[in-house]
């Protein structure tokens, strides 16, 4: 039993202790094993809503995360799909700014923030004190849940930058907004992040430097507070929709040299935001490493108990990495023993950024997950996308039946039956295929997969269509 197996049976006992807004569907926050997709990804694209979702449920999750990173392509068919096989759907959204800039409106280059040396490559980072960007996102946010009919929102990484603090490149925000507002509520200067030889030096003035690091905290609450439950926020906007919160952590650092770092105040956050969950990302230094223990988790332990401090009860869980670095393909095993050791820590549970990045689509033999009988057409679901040779006629074989077509839809193979007799059994074959590098985020490593298990699929006598004889 993998992983996620493991982690749907947990999900039927969480699932039955808290109800969802949507009756007909489990609660969003607690249910787990939950898929991160993103569908702009080569995996997920030229294919039907329809096989992503029936990829996922027959993988064995049982919620999903759908990254948004422009929220007006977040596709209600897709959401639709999703939901239509059993499994909440929540929005995760950018909370400190974005990677796709067209859905921003004229002038949003003012909206920036100031970092203190340069700007981060592929991303752009937006000013949590600038009105206009939380009025903005407040609207798009809106929209999109009652568009698509998403179970629930979460805001992804609303931090300030930088790991590191104020000696790193990124740190920020310096704008003139922050340091007006600062002077305004601190009634100082703002500490000088560049000028060693200055008397405001971060490093020479502490308590200035304090009052600074308590204002970027208190900040960074007030825009979340706002974006949840200020007018027009979604709470407002959107009654019966979750929200989850962010936080952020990374070993060896305490949760007071991370709100001193990137601002994230996990009580605070808990008790004046009042999310229906929090979730723990994991920082990029621990990520990335490729030798992470499974059990790093446990040292999330002081992030997670100081959000139960401020909210009992909350729901807590924690984001880690699954792959997006060649170096540090997490293997089913490992993150096995992460959701046992995040559950030691205190979590729910953990889930991974995300579907399709994982070891497995790079090792694991193809195989068939589940079938589906349609009378006039079989869906053979697939753990990976099949080479594009699985859909020729020649190779498959049909008793009490004959194969008109065979089409691939991502990791569903689509086969379409004529001459199917009422209460006549149907034996289907065929020759096994290799999966499809091409379909792989990182399409250099390794080759074409082969196949394992049964290749062929005995299909119970069909039932006559209402008013035939």
């Amino acid at each position: 039993m993998s992983w996620i197996s493991k982690g749907a049976a947990l999900a039927l006992m969480l699932c039955a202790c808290s109800a969802a807004a949507d009756p007909s569907r489990p609660d969003p926050v607690r249910t787990l094993p939950s898929a991160v997709i993103d569908p702009s990804f080569a995996w997920f694209a030229d294919r039907s809503d329809r096989s992503i979702a029936e990829e996922l449920r027959h993988y064995g999750y049982r919620s999903v995360r759908y990254i948004a990173t422009r929220p007006s392509g977040a596709r209600a068919e897709l959401v639709k799909a999703i939901q239509a096989e059993g499994m909440p759907v929540i929005l995760s959204v950018f909370g400190n700014g974005v990677y796709d800039t067209r859905d921003l409106p004229e002038g949003w280059q003012s909206w920036k923030m100031r970092q203190r040396e340069g700007e981060t490559a592929g991303y752009t980072y937006l000013c949590l004190n600038e009105p206009e960007y939380l009025e903005w996102t407040k609207k798009v946010l809106a929209d999109t849940v009652r568009r698509c009919g998403f179970d629930a929102v979460e805001i992804v990484e609303p931090f300030w930058p930088a790991h590191g603090g104020p000696e790193k490149d990124a740190y920020g925000c310096l704008c003139s907004r922050c340091l007006d507002r600062f002077r305004k509520e601190a009634g100082l200067e703002p500490p000088e992040f560049t000028d060693s030889g200055s008397p405001r030096y971060w490093k020479t003035d502490a308590g200035r430097y304090r009052k600074w690091v308590d204002a970027r905290a208190g900040w960074l609450t007030e825009f979340l507070n706002g974006l949840v439950n200020g007018p027009g926020g979604l709470r407002k906007a959107c009654p019966g929709v979750k929200v989850l919160t962010w936080g952020i952590a990374s070993r060896g650092v305490s949760p007071a040299l991370m709100r001193e770092w990137e601002g994230v105040d996990g009580a605070d956050i808990a008790r004046r935001v009042r999310p229906d969950g929090h979730v723990v990302q994991t920082d990029w230094p621990d990520w990335l490493d490729p030798a992470l223990p499974p059990d790093y988790v446990l040292e999330y332990a002081p992030y997670i108990r100081e959000v139960r401090r401020a909210r009992p009860g909350l729901p807590v869980l924690i984001q880690t990495d699954l792959g997006s670095d060649r170096k540090m393909l997490r293997s089913d095993e490992w993150m096995e023993a992460c959701q046992t050791a995040s559950t030691r820590a205190g979590a729910l549970g953990v889930f991974g950024y995300m579907h399709s990045l994982q070891e497995s689509i790079y090792k694991a033999p193809l195989r068939m997950l589940s079938h589906r009988d349609e009378g006039a057409a079989v869906r053979i679901i697939l753990n990976k996308w099949p080479s594009p040779d699985i859909t020729r006629n020649e190779d498959w074989l049909a008793h009490g039946a004959r194969v008109a077509s065979v089409e691939c839809d991502g990791c569903t193979v689509v086969v379409h039956l004529e001459d199917r007799r009422p209460g006549v059994p149907v034996k289907l074959s065929w020759k096994p295929v290799t999966d499809d590098p091409s379909r792989r985020w990182f399409r250099d490593i390794g080759g074409p997969c082969p196949w394992e298990g049964p290749a062929e699929l005995v299909l119970a006598g069909s039932r006559p269509s209402a008013g035939r004889p």
